[in-house]
């Protein structure tokens, strides 16, 4: 049985319901043949978890962060979008005056081209792409060449006692506060990653002794007298992972040997990767 081709994280993963889960340990007790091996299987877990490698897409400041940064994004957004259409719809009516403002037409479309140089589709870049936009608008704003659009901006009323420029300050602030918070996620994922790992001898040992318990545990397990259905409970996550662990193996033209490092996990992407984030394209 392949259990050689799992990596640590996936030993941890397997033998946790049976040492965490109040449910799954029942069901395992309940196979009197396996019933004295819970012990040996909750040292065999704990064995792996020690030497497991750090997961960021795992890690609990990270998963705080990316929490904290989702609320930030949503006002970013609607902000963004704020500022486009107000500069449409000033533009639009400008140019629906008598006789058309065209100079009033073409200062809205700077305006529009210094906030927006790549278009409205910022709203759905990454949080340090977004980050980035704001940055260089505001550096733009307190530039020489800046004058003329904050100009434009004060001029443009969005509610009472607010105009646009307002809007757009708040809109920087809210790109510096993911800037802030992608520099946080950088700085953990820069600990996680040059974090001390166990010895190698040590890893080896711990899948070792894994791998002992699992194939003994399946062994007796499938010769038990319990129910199919318990039985099945216990043996089947095992023999599928075993049997996975050992095609991704084959693929890779591997040779069972189960390698200490495998179980690290790419660092987590910069925003909106996940579906939930995702935002229609345009304003």
């Amino acid at each position: 049985m392949a259990f050689n081709d799992l990596d640590t994280t996936e030993m941890v993963s397997l033998f946790s319901p049976y040492v965490n889960n109040p449910e799954a340990k029942k069901q395992f007790l309940l196979i009197k043949e396996i019933a004295g091996l819970h012990d040996q299987v909750t040292s065999a877990y704990q064995a792996v978890l020690a030497v497991r490698p750090a997961d960021p897409t795992t890690d609990a400041e990270l998963q705080r962060i990316s929490t904290e940064q989702k609320p930030i994004d949503y006002r970013h957004d609607r902000l963004a979008r704020v500022v486009a259409l107000s500069l449409e719809c000033q533009r639009e009516r400008a140019l629906a005056q008598t006789p058309p403002d065209e100079a009033r037409a073409a200062a809205c479309d700077s305006a529009f081209a210094a906030a927006f140089p790549e278009g409205t589709n910022i709203i759905n870049a990454s949080y340090r792409a977004e980050a980035g936009n704001t940055e260089r608008l505001q550096k733009h704003l307190e530039s020489a060449e800046g004058v003329v659009t904050k100009a434009t901006l004060k001029s443009i009323p969005v509610q009472k006692g607010e105009t646009l420029l307002d809007t757009v300050t708040a809109w920087i602030a809210t790109g510096a506060e993911l800037g802030a918070l992608e520099a946080a996620k950088a700085a953990r994922i820069a600990q996680l990653q040059s974090a001390p790992t166990a010895p190698t001898r040590v890893v080896q040992q711990a899948r070792s002794q894994w791998i002992t318990v699992a194939s003994l545990l399946v062994q007796i397990a499938e010769v038990s007298s319990a129910a199919p259905e318990v039985k099945n409970a216990i043996v089947h996550p095992l023999i599928d992972a075993a049997s996975k662990g050992g095609r991704r193996a084959s693929r890779r033209g591997g040779n069972g040997a189960g390698a200490a490092a495998p179980g690290a996990k790419d660092a987590a992407p910069n925003g909106k990767n996940d579906p939930v984030d995702a935002q229609p394209t345009g304003v």
